[in-house]
Parts: structure tokens; C-alpha cells; sequence
């Protein structure tokens, strides 16, 4: 650690030195998570101070001492630098180096005539980034390219489409082994059925079944085990408007116009457990109710949606049309600004607000309501701006174990052009984005990459604290065009929908075909127009079916980048674990493929024991849902039991997973756990292990890892403490 005086002098002269100087705060403390050295950093700025000054005459800014320096020039910017009379100085540290000074604590004087402010900022190292974990072996191919990444970021992902000549993908039914990451990855359907949404579980209560639908929006219901469709065509039900029952593997909750209905697939029978289309009290007639496709039910049981500017929150545990309306809670967000409702998500009960949280996505920014003692009302409007959350149509909600309800997204860095996986306490309010180390409620989980290559990402979150980050569209969206007809013969021709932009001689590849498939695959073509070719090599037989098949130049697009095209599934402030590569490319003719259907919107079990995702494995294809392990059971994870004291001889009690050998223990006074006091393993092989630590210094705060490679925890606890904080959300 460092210390220095920062802020050493801001010395502010008045022309009428005679009159009365008033400058008020007289004393501004902030704290600020460390940046870092390497060549990139993300991390928040301390935000800008303000200072009155009440004077009279004309005056100027002086700055010197270190904050003219320490930043290869000024570190805070101040505005105005000069002034008549009574007004308001800011000073910003935006983007002026602030963020690669040393941890430690720097003190400045601001003087105004005969009056000073002081001014300490204290630089906090930050809180270590979550471990990568992985299945024993894996993984392959993958090396570190910068040291701003704490793992091997960067895949090389064999046989990828397009651009290679491999077999082609497994029928629905059969299992594949991810090369890279090794986690066992079933298709489940044929091309053309999808999952909903990343934020929206595509699995019932015990995961016995799959929720997926079609593109012509037919809702099937498949066993998982066995692959057999338990339930087709499943009547009335739209895939964007549909959830499960958390504890009923037979019962699915549906938005029907102003009604919320339940069917049991088993029986068939359908019930109203709601019907909004009358008014009741304050709240208006509801004739057309949505969950924007991404609010999925809590563990405890409850739903949100939405109606033009009403977002509601309801209890379905007992839910009745007589009910409704005491199990309902329903505001207007005319009157903080909303224009427009992107989708809403409700949490469960937070432990330390004791608030249930309506999280309002929207135009021009988020919102945030709470439910305590049966009544909704307006908490806070989510931090907009640079650098804050503002509107993010990609995240979703979960609960840490310590009872924290959280926002789960990709936040941006905009001073960096960077990203970082991150999670934000609701119960933190307006400070949900100012990082952890400041008592804020951002907690930045690892960084994801540069802000230069991903398209996009899909997040969503199970109740058991677990969730996944999937990136796509590292390589933009292809045009491949539909292929109208197949000229039968020896000489296959097939023609275009439009221009075709290729050339005699190239690579394709052609997927999707129907009737003839034997034009599937990779080949090359000779060409015979803007709109036709010849298929080299192939003849063609059967009756083709118009538009069923899509082509495109088979040349490698995908280049290795970080974490390019992976499912990951996080447990926020412990780790992170690399599951598959989804294999998806997006696709465009405006035909037969759209690109939306084609990104990957990985969903979690409930337990987090499976994913489903939907991909067409790189071919110029619908995509279809696959099913892939994660490693993951619902007891897979460290848990710290006991914390030292004196009493048992400094001695940590924690359990790992069955099966898991000797756990690598870090403690150290750092957040970052930098220069460790222990470092060691543990040498122990059963899941209810003890060691015995050094001594411990009294009154100081100690941070933790325990990791067993395949998984890993991290907290902190206070040697004066019974009790230990096992996540940091």
C-alpha cells in the first residue's frame, strides 16, 4: 500500500479577500474500489462532489500539489476554474487516472479565503474475482491471452461451422461430449422448436419436463430423460406468456388477455385463477396482461406483469378469482416517467429490507417498487447514465444465500469499453451500482470481455442462487440465402431467393433441406446465374420442398476470442463454470431463418442441475433445443460451517461435495487475497472437514477461498464474529 496526499490543495482566491467566505460541506470522505495496473480496468469513479462557495467578488481555481500530478497530470477536474460571486464548484475524477492509484488513504485541503474543507479518499483493494471452475481434465484448447483476465479466456473451439467439413450434428435423442469443457449435451428436439427466454425456466418443478415451442408458436411438452413428447400441441398456451409451477410438474400458469389461468397437463382441465378485466379499487380493467416474455415465478410462488403502464406483482399460492385481488398488488408508472414497459420481474422476500421487490425494466430508465406489510409502493428509480444500469433488457433476479435479492447482468464500463459480469443488491437502493468495497451494492464477478467483439448475451437465474451468461453473435449475423427450388438430375441446380453473392469454385454449405437431403453438407459450387448454381458432386432425387433449405460460403467467420460462444452459469461472488459451447450462428434470409431464433437463451433447471439452449450447431438452419449437464447437484457447493475464534484453536469448519479430494484454502487481509497469512491444501478427503489456521489477530476482517477445482466458495469473516458472511453477492 500507498499513501499520499491526492487531493493536497484546491486554494480558491477571492478578489474581495475582505468579505465573509462561507464553503460548505467542510469535509467530504469517499472510498473507492481499487483499479488495477493491468492494461485495463473496471471499477467506478468516485462520483463528482459538489462545494458551495458563498463570496462576493470575482475568483479563481488554483490546483496544485500531488492532485496536479499523480495522474501523469491533474486527477480531478474542476469546474468552473474561476467565478464571481456566490456558486458551486464540481470536481469529477472521470477518466483522468484516478483509477490506477494504489490502494491506501490520500487527505487534500480545499481553501476558500480563510475558510479550508477537508477532503479524504480512501482506495480500497477490491474484493478477489470469482474462480473459474470446471469438470476434472477440462479445459481443453484454452490459453490466457491478457493478465486483465483471471483464466484461460480464450478457446481454441475445434470444427466449427461454417468453415470445416465435419459430420454432421446428431439426430434428436442422441449425446454429444462439449470437446472443450466436457459436459454431456443431448438434442432433444428437430430443427424449428426453441426454449423461450434465458430469464424463464424451460424445465418443470423436478425437471421431468421441457417446455419448447415452435416457430409457428405450437407449445410441446418433451420428457427430459427420454427425449419421448409427453404433451404436442398443448392447447391455448402461448410459449412468451407461460411459466411452470415451482413445486407441480403437472401444472403450468399461463396470461390469457386479462386472466391468469392454470392448466394440469395430465387431466387437461384448465382453471381462472384470475380475471383482471373488471376494474377493483384503484386498479383500472385489465384487458390484455403480459410478462414480457421474461418474468418467470419466484421459488416462493409468485409472478408479475404487466399491462400498458400497470405492473403488478401477485401471489399465486391460493390463488382464486375470489382472492385476486388481496393476493394482487398492482401500481401506475405513469407518474415516475415510464413511456414504455420492457418486462417486469418480482423477487422474494429480501432478508435485510424486508422487501419484496418489483423490478420494473422501462423506458427511459428502470424502476424499482417494494411490497412490505401487504402494500406495494415506489422504492427508487435505477441509476441511468454512464456507467449505471439505466435500461437493461438482458438480466434477471435470483436471491444469494445470504437472503440478498439481486440484478444479475453485464455491466459496462463506458470510460474502458469494457464489460464484467456482475451482480447488484436491490436492497442497496440508489447505490446498487457503486461497487461492494464502498458499501455500495455493485459486486463486479470477472471481467467478460473488451466491448469490441459480442453482439449480445442472454442471462437468467434459477432460486437456488445460481445463473447463466451466455454471449453470441461473436461473428455477426451470416446471409444465407433460402433456396426456392432443386433442379433434379445429375447436375443438382438449385435456385436462390434472391442473390446468392457466390463464386465457381467456393465452399458452401447447405442445411435444412427437406425431400432431397442429399444436397445437405458441405460442397462446392459452379455457378450458374445471380440466383442459381450447381451443387458439384451431387445429384438430386425426391420431391424438395420449397424453402426448406438455406445456404452459405463455408469459410471459418469465428475467431478465438474470450469466452467466445460459451454457456456459463455463475453463482455470484464464488464462482463461475464453463459448461459447453453453444455452437450457435445467427443466420438472416428473411425467408426461413431469423436471427432472434437462433441465439442460444441458455435457461437453468430449477435446481441447476441441467440447461437447456437452443442452437443450429453453426449450420444455415433453424435452431433446435438441446439439453446439457452442468456438473452441478443441489447440494454442489462449498459451505463454510464455523469461523475461527480463539475458542477452537482458529480451526474453519467447512463441507465440500461428495466425493471431492484435497481443497485448496486461501486466507488473507486483502479483499483481492493478496499476500495470503494461509495458503495450503487442506490434505483432507471427507465432506465434513476442520482446519486448524495461525493465529488470527483479534478485531481484523479476513477474506477466504476454499476450492476444490471443480468448486469453489468465497466470503470473508471478523475474528470478533459468530457468525460468517458466506457470500458476497
Amino acid at each position: 500500500m500507498t499513501t499520499g496526499s491526492l487531493l493536497s490543495l484546491l486554494l480558491l482566491s477571492t478578489a474581495a479577500s475582505s468579505a465573509q467566505t462561507v464553503l460548505w460541506p467542510q469535509s467530504i470522505n469517499l472510498t473507492m474500489r481499487r483499479g488495477t495496473s493491468l492494461p485495463w480496468s473496471i471499477t467506478r469513479h468516485p462520483p463528482d462532489q459538489v462545494l458551495k462557495v458563498s463570496t462576493v467578488g470575482a475568483w479563481s481555481v488554483n490546483l496544485s500539489g500531488t492532485l496536479a500530478t499523480a495522474c501523469g497530470g491533474p486527477c480531478v477536474q474542476v469546474t468552473p476554474r474561476s467565478g464571481v460571486g456566490s456558486r458551486t464548484v464540481t470536481l469529477s475524477f472521470i477518466n483522468l487516472g484516478v483509477t490506477a492509484l494504489g490502494a491506501g488513504r490520500y487527505s487534500g485541503l480545499v481553501s476558500v479565503g480563510n475558510q479550508s474543507a477537508t477532503i479524504t479518499l480512501s482506495i480500497v483493494n477490491p474484493l478477489a474475482y470469482d474462480e473459474a471452475v470446471y469438470t476434472p481434465g477440462y479445459p481443453v484448447s484454452c490459453t490466457n491471452t491478457s493478465p486483465a483476465y483471471p483464466v484461460a479466456d480464450t478457446c481454441v473451439i475445434p470444427n466449427t461451422l461454417p468453415g470445416v467439413t465435419y459430420p454432421m450434428p446428431v439426430p434428436p435423442g442422441q449425446s454429444i461430449r462439449d470437446a472443450t469443457f466436457g459436459e454431456t449435451l443431448t438434442r432433444l428436439t428437430s430443427a424449428g422448436e426453441y426454449t423461450q427466454y434465458s430469464a424463464v425456466t424451460a424445465f418443470s418443478a423436478t425437471s421431468k419436463y421441457v417446455l419448447t415451442a415452435s416457430l409457428s408458436g405450437f407449445v410441446t411438452i418433451y420428457e427430459r430423460s427420454t427425449g419421448a413428447a409427453a404433451y404436442r400441441n398443448v392447447p391455448g398456451i402461448k410459449s412468451d406468456l407461460a411459466v411452470w409451477d415451482n413445486s407441480n410438474d403437472e401444472k403450468l400458469w399461463y396470461l390469457e388477455g386479462g386472466m391468469i389461468k392454470y392448466r394440469l397437463l395430465n387431466s387437461g382441465e384448465v382453471v381462472v385463477a384470475a380475471d383482471y378485466r373488471n376494474p377493483a379499487g384503484s386498479r383500472p380493467a385489465m384487458n390484455s396482461i403480459t410478462s414480457g416474455g421474461t418474468a418467470d415465478l419466484t421459488g416462493d410462488g409468485w409472478w408479475a406483469f404487466s399491462n400498458q403502464r400497470v405492473v403488478c406483482a401477485v401471489d399465486l399460492n391460493g390463488l382464486t378469482r375470489m382472492s385476486q385481488e388481496s393476493h394482487t398488488y398492482c401500481s401506475d408508472t405513469s407518474y415516475v416517467g415510464v413511456k414504455e414497459i420492457d418486462y417486469v420481474q418480482v423477487t422474494q422476500v429480501d432478508k435485510g429490507s424486508r422487501k419484496r421487490y418489483l423490478v420494473v425494466l422501462s423506458a427511459p430508465r428502470g424502476h424499482v417498487f417494494g411490497i412490505a406489510n401487504n402494500i406495494l409502493s415506489y422504492d427508487y428509480a435505477l441509476p441511468s447514465g454512464p456507467g449505471e444500469i439505466a435500461i437493461e433488457p438482458h438480466s434477471d433476479v435470483t436471491e444469494d444465500s445470504n437472503g440478498n435479492q439481486i440484478l444479475f447482468w453485464n455491466y459496462y464500463d463506458p470510460y474502458s469499453n469494457r464489460y464484467a459480469l456482475a451482480s447488484g443488491m436491490l436492497n442497496k437502493r440508489e447505490l446498487i451500482s457503486r461497487p461492494v468495497e464502498e458499501n455500495g451494492g455493485l459486486r463486479l464477478l470477472y471481467p467478460t470481455d473488451s466491448g469490441n467483439w459480442m453482439v449480445d448475451a442472454h442471462f437468467g437465474c434459477n432460486w437456488a442462487g445460481l445463473c447463466t451468461y451466455t454471449p453470441y453473435g461473436s461473428v455477426g449475423t451470416l446471409k444465407a440465402p433460402s433456396i426456392s427450388s432443386i433442379q433434379q438430375g445429375p447436375s443438382c441446380v438449385a435456385k436462390t431467393i434472391g442473390a446468392h453473392e457466390l463464386a465457381t469454385g467456393d465452399p458452401i454449405l447447405i442445411a435444412g433441406a427437406k425431400g432431397v437431403t442429399s444436397i445437405n453438407g458441405p460442397s462446392t459450387v459452379t455457378v450458374l446465374s445471380s440466383t442459381s448454381f450447381s451443387i458439384n458432386g451431387r445429384s438430386c432425387g425426391g420431391n424438395y420442398e420449397s424453402n426448406s433449405a438455406s445456404v452459405v460460403r463455408n469459410i471459418q467467420k469465428a475467431a478465438p476470442l474470450p469466452f467466445r460462444d460459451e454457456i456459463i452459469i455463475s453463482r455470484p461472488g464464488h464462482e463461475f463454470r464453463r459448461i459447453a459451447v453453444h455452437r450457435a450462428r445467427l443466420y438472416e434470409n428473411n425467408v426461413n431463418l431469423t436471427p432472434y431464433y437462433q441465439s442460444p437463451k441458455a435457461t437453468l433447471s430449477p435446481d441447476g442441475r441441467f440447461v437447456a439452449f437452443i442452437s443450429n450447431m453453426g449450420l444455415p438452419e433453424n435452431a433446435s433445443v438441446w439439453i446439457g449437464t452442468t456438473g452441478i447437484s443441489s447440494s454442489s457447493r462449498v459451505v463454510v460451517q464455523s469461523i475461527p475464534t480463539p475458542s477452537n484453536r482458529w480451526t474453519i469448519g467447512y463441507k465440500v461435495p461428495a466425493g471431492e479430494f484435497t481443497a485448496q484454502v486461501v486466507i488473507s487481509t486483502e479483499p483481492d487475497l493478496s499476500n495470503p497469512i494461509y495458503r495450503n491444501g487442506d490434505g483432507q478427503v471427507s465432506e465434513i472437514r476442520a482446519l486448524q489456521l495461525p493465529s488470527l489477530l483479534s478485531g481484523k476482517r479476513y477474506y477466504y477461498r476454499i476450492s476444490t477445482g471443480k468448486y469453489s466458495t468465497t466470503g470473508d469473516f471478523g475474528t470478533s464474529e459468530v457468525t460468517i458472511n458466506r457470500l458476497r453477492p
